[in-house]
């Protein structure tokens, strides 16, 4: 069995900051409040503090209760998901330059009374835990995940105990926040560890914010110049001075006129206004009507303008791509959690109707989720000759589907006969049993409903200033100004600069600065962890620039950033407006990873002497007859495999990279011990030595068993037969990790079993094993584990697999 330190605190991602507002919150504050007292009930009636933490751009970072109630378990969550859906709350002011706020709640009654707010500038950026107090062990604060380059890098691994920082102890999530007062991004704290007994020092720099900042430059600013290129006519580029630079999509012909696609617009009166404008500079080209689609984060803004003659419309219409039902291929893998809360058998010959959820987003090529995780499944078990059962899919969402898994995997049992034990297999179903389907066909699901949230995305630029007469010579005046004001790093002053200079005059210098002014204004909005407002200029700023640049690395950034955010608040609606961008840009968000990783162990293991080969065996009571007297002993026993290659079953994993790395896992084995225990994987699990079993079981803290099924260790009892181990995948505990960092948790999990099931029965006292009790961020086995292994196989196998 292998232990996790569960994370169930969604406000324990990370720990920050306070320092003193460099402006008044009291606005914001209100207005937060308002929307609490509208919307939200808490429920708990007790009085209460409780913390929320706030992004910038309104998201709900997370919770945590001061002096929680010892009766009242789950509180904290129940407070959170309460809360998220009241979420997203209003953006912090712009002039609060800090990436979140921390709001402190008094609650009486079920209702707000008192409240105060501190912006945050500095993180941990650790994943934590507080463990309560057991027996003579006090309450603690335990290490779980990284969510920082910073923390990533640190000396730290899953499980370390936080005890102090900077020589101040920590007992309690609520002590960081005010042993880091006054901290900036860049400081550097020293934690104080406790790893198995041992006390360590790491230094840890803080973190100004929590998104993850690709590496790329900043660039020199961009030079003076005496004269200005002016740019093109088009009727793209005119199209820019009226709808924003950088904001035209798609300029295309169409019957005695233009069809123009635009990004966001603040209003619908400029829409119109701008419409009218564009028409009548157009005329003098024989352009006679215009119709322009403004695509925009939020259904309910995306409006069209037509124009023609004297007549002037505008309407809320959605372009085309989001009307597109989703498409999910064929070949695609769902990862399906069934509805099952016991073990149980299923008769062979049967059919069996069952259901369950999506475990996971499906992701399209670029990240994108195609299905949400919770999506309800319908299907059947139906009768896999020789032996077994595998799942058939009928429907997702109640959309029809076809798709269907791998044979289930089967538990062996041993039965009495009179000639001795006999092995029968039992079609099982497991609690909470994870079973990967793979789509035969591809499926089209239903097109979201007409009406969701929007996006909190203030994705629309202010109005684009327009000049009633070209002036080149102030055109180069603001254009000089505004690139001192670049190279000072005043951006906003910059920016505004640029579009009075284009608005004078349209030049080639204007536009593709301008472009460069965004990324910089962008790459300020992703270090304040404000996604939205990145996402307002870096749209824009990859249509400015003709130059190679860092804006996609950005946008992509960006995009993963809001989505790991939202907590998976997004609806489909802003899902399908974040894919239709990320395919026009060519941006895959696996790229661009958000949220937190594993911490894994960076350091070499420390050698430990010996083995722990006493832990691995079995006692058991044996009656020993002298004479006319029968004595009880405890006798040991070795258990383990015989034969090689040892055969292992994955079929019905969540999907391919699941099963492969789970196969890895036991290749470490073959590997680290010169083969002496060898394996081979099998298509049927009738045929197996070892099964493996996935599951999303809330147990506690088990990440992973292996089910070795003698109840009795006598090797009499069963004439010294050992059936096919099970081992048992946990995969809730992985939720808390990025998509590519889940493989990363499973590795560590499913290398500790696989020891279990080839005789390692029992736990290392050594945390640099990979046999010891609970995960520390290991994923190979140490020269100790490898060592014990050859004592149990060099030992007379007890009970076995011969």
């Amino acid at each position: 069995m292998y232990r996790l330190l569960l994370l169930v605190l969604v406000g324990g991602l990370s720990c920050c900051a306070p320092v003193l507002a460099e402006s008044n919150l009291d606005g914001w504050l209100a207005k937060f409040e308002s929307q609490l007292k509208d919307k939200w009930s808490p429920g708990a009636q007790q009085n209460l503090v409780v913390r929320v933490r706030v992004s910038r751009a309104g998201w709900l970072g997370g919770i945590s209760v001061e002096e929680p109630d010892p009766s009242q378990p789950g509180l904290t969550g129940r407070l959170y998901e309460s809360l998220s859906k009241v979420a997203p709350f209003p953006a912090l002011p712009v002039e609060a330059a800090a990436p979140a706020v921390e709001v402190r709640l008094h609650l009486q009654g079920g209702r707000v009374v008192r409240s105060s707010a501190e912006l945050r500038r500095a993180f941990l950026g650790l994943t934590m835990r507080e463990l309560p107090a057991s027996g003579d062990r006090p309450q603690r604060v335990v290490l779980m995940g990284a969510s920082t380059e910073q923390a990533r890098n640190a000396a730290l691994r899953h499980g370390d105990l936080l005890v102090a920082i900077d020589g101040k102890a920590v007992a309690r999530l609520r002590d960081i926040v005010p042993l880091l007062a006054n901290r900036q991004g860049g400081d550097v704290v020293k934690l104080k560890i406790r790893r198995e007994g041992e006390e360590l020092e790491v230094p840890l720099p803080l973190s100004g914010n929590l998104a993850a900042m690709p590496a790329t430059e900043l660039g020199e600013p961009p030079p003076r110049v005496a004269r200005l290129q002016p740019l093109e006519v088009a009727p793209s580029a005119l199209a820019e001075r009226y709808f924003g630079w950088g904001n035209v999509l798609s300029v295309k012909p169409a019957t005695d006129g233009l069809s123009l696609a635009v990004g966001p617009l603040a209003e619908q009166a400029l829409l119109r206004e701008r419409t009218a404008a564009f028409l009548r500079q157009m005329a003098t080209a024989g352009v006679r009507s215009a119709s322009v689609q403004v695509e925009a984060p939020d259904p309910e803004r995306s409006w069209r303008a037509v124009a023609g003659g004297e007549q002037l419309a505008v309407e809320v219409a959605q372009p085309a791509w989001r009307d597109t039902p989703v498409r999910v291929p064929a070949g695609t893998y769902l990862a399906v959690r069934l509805d099952q809360k016991e073990d149980v058998g299923v008769q062979q010959g049967t059919t069996r109707p069952v259901s369950g959820a999506i475990l996971y987003d499906i992701l399209d090529g670029n990240g994108l989720t195609l299905i949400r995780a919770g999506a309800a499944v319908r299907g059947k078990l139906v009768t896999a000759p020789p032996f077994g059962h595998r799942l058939v899919l009928e429907s997702i969402a109640e959309t029809a589907t076809e798709g269907e898994s791998d044979v289930l995997p089967t538990r062996e049992l041993l039965i009495e006969r009179s000639s001795g034990f006999v092995s029968a297999f039992a079609s099982t179903l497991f609690q909470d049993q994870v079973v990967g389907v793979r789509l035969s066909k591809p499926v089209a699901l239903s097109k979201p409903a007409a009406k969701a949230t929007p996006l909190p995305l203030e994705t629309a630029l202010p109005p684009v200033p327009l000049a009633t007469a070209r002036d080149e010579k102030r055109a180069l005046a603001a254009y000089n100004q505004a690139v001192s004001a670049a190279t000072a790093q005043r951006w906003e002053e910059a920016g505004a600069g640029l579009l009075l200079s284009l608005s004078l005059f349209p030049s080639r210098e204007g536009r593709e600065v301008l472009g460069w002014v965004y990324e910089q204004q962008a790459r300020q909005m992703l270090l304040l962890d404000d996604a939205p407002a990145a996402i307002r200029y870096l749209e824009p700023a990859l249509r400015l620039r003709t130059s190679v640049s860092s804006g996609v690395a950005l946008l992509g950034s960006a995009y993963a950033a809001l989505i790991a955010d939202s907590g998976g608040a997004l609806s489909s609606e802003q899902i399908a407006y974040l894919r239709q961008r990320a395919e026009l840009y060519g941006l895959n968000l696996l790229d661009y990873p958000a949220g937190a990783t594993v911490l894994v162990a960076k350091e070499p293991g420390k050698p430990a002497a010996g083995d722990y080969f006493e832990a691995c065996r079995y006692d058991y009571d044996a009656w020993i007859s002298i004479g006319s007297s029968t004595n009880r002993t405890r006798k040991a026993v070795v258990v383990r495999m015989s034969r090689m290659p040892i055969k292992v079953y994955l079929g019905a994993a969540p999907d391919p990279a699941f099963a492969e790395l789970t196969w890895n896992a036991a290749l470490k084995w073959q590997t680290a011990s010169d083969g002496l225990v060898q394996f081979e994987k099998v298509e049927r699990p009738t045929d197996a030595d070892i099964v493996v079993v996935f599951t999303a079981s809330n147990k506690g803290d088990i990440a992973g068993f292996a089910d070795r099924r003698p109840f009795n260790f006598n090797p009499r009892a069963f004439e010294n037969r050992l059936p096919a181990p099970t081992i048992e995948l946990n995969l809730r505990p992985a939720n808390m990790f990025q998509p590519q960092e889940r493989l990363k948790w499973l590795e560590m999990v499913a290398v500790h079993e696989f020891g279990h099931a080839i005789g390692l029965w029992g736990h290392s006292d050594n945390i640099d094993d990979i046999m010891f009790a609970r995960v520390s961020g290991l994923s190979e086995p140490s020269p100790r584990d490898i060592e014990t292994l050859k004592k149990i196989y060099a030992a007379p196998a007890d009970i076995t697999r011969s």
